[in-house]
């Protein structure tokens, strides 16, 4: 598992290098709780700015890894 996930990361990378001239918008991508690599300490994903073909790409290869791609944005809360 921990170097399928490395594999996707790298691969995400590459495809990243060649879809420059796309336009491309940030994204977060994330997996479950059990997966047992990330990047980050609160979930466990990475950060990436790149096309819709390229996110779509890789929410096909991580299908059965349960990976969970979208639109990075502000969040704030409310008070009520």
């Amino acid at each position: 598992m921990k170097l399928s996930i490395s594999f996707l990361f790298i691969l995400c990378l590459v495809v990243l290098a060649f879809a420059a001239e796309q336009p491309s918008k940030q994204v977060i991508v994330s997996y479950p709780k059990d997966t047992p690599d990330h990047e980050y300490n609160l979930i466990k994903g990475f950060a990436a700015k790149t096309s819709e073909s390229v996110m779509q790409s890789v929410q096909a290869m991580g299908a059965k890894s349960n990976v969970l791609i979208e639109e990075d944005k502000t969040v704030s809360i409310n008070k009520s």
